[in-house]
Parts: C-alpha cells; sequence; structure tokens
C-alpha cells in the first residue's frame, strides 16, 4: 500500500512540475519534445497577373525562399518587383491564394504606378490561418 501511495505522489509531483515549467517557459517544454514554436514557410510562389501577353516583371512565376515565424501570429513578407516594359502600369492588388491567408497591410499602399527601370520593394503583412502549420505560400500580384 505505501508504494502505491508513493508512485501516486510520484505522479502528482511530477505533473505539477512539467505544468510549472509549461506555464513560465514554454520554449523549454517544445524544446523537450522537440516542438517548434515557429511555423515555417517553405517557398513563397509569386505570380503575376497581367493584363499585357508578357510579364513585365520577369517570370509569371517565380520561386522566392522560404521563412520562419512565431507560430500563431502576423508576419511580413518583403519583395521586389522592377519594371522592365515601356510606358506605364499599376500594380493593383496583392493577394495570398492560400485559403484561410489574409493580407492585412500593403506598403507601398496600392494602387501602385510604376515604369520601366523602377525597382520596387513591396512588404505585405499577413495574417496566417489558425492552425497553420507550414508549406509554400502563394503570392498573386496584380497589375494593368
Amino acid at each position: 500500500m505505501k508504494a502505491a501511495s508513493f508512485v501516486v505522489l510520484f505522479l502528482i509531483v511530477a505533473a505539477a512540475a512539467i505544468a510549472i515549467v509549461y506555464l513560465y517557459s514554454p520554449s523549454t517544454i517544445y524544446g523537450f519534445l522537440g516542438i517548434s514554436d515557429n511555423t515555417s514557410i517553405s517557398g513563397v510562389s509569386l505570380e503575376i497577373n497581367s493584363a499585357r501577353q508578357t510579364s513585365c516583371f520577369g517570370s509569371v512565376v517565380q520561386a522566392l525562399p522560404g521563412f520562419s515565424f512565431a507560430s500563431g501570429s502576423m508576419f511580413n513578407y518583403s519583395f521586389n518587383l522592377t519594371d522592365s516594359c515601356p510606358g506605364r502600369r499599376n500594380i493593383t492588388s496583392i493577394l495570398v491564394l492560400n485559403p484561410g491567408f489574409a493580407i492585412r497591410s500593403v506598403n507601398p499602399q496600392l494602387p501602385y504606378e510604376t515604369f520601366n527601370g523602377n525597382r520596387v520593394p513591396f512588404t505585405v503583412q499577413v495574417q496566417p490561418p489558425s492552425g497553420f502549420h507550414g508549406g509554400v505560400m502563394s503570392i498573386q500580384v496584380n497589375a494593368t
């Protein structure tokens, strides 16, 4: 009987210690269990959608590098567009094509007028869907 009481007491103390460590340092528990509190985007597919027959911004689909961000939080993603066509055109919208993702802001603001030789750095603030655990993100840039 004493051995069973000792085992129960030990299990209660162990559970309490794990709960305390988790409350005050979740990354310690994540590290101990091999779980990361970051989410990884393995790559970004940048798709250019233009009214012209050819893209003024390079390949219609461009593979960009991935990145990591804190799980459950918004993140910023930056990319550059360089205009190579004569004349002017407008970047009218930037969308994330993955279901559940939402763009919260775009800098510079849209619509944005660009012209031949103009290099524009864009930064989008993105809210991923809850429960997102990583993968490829697809961004569509629409231009007229």
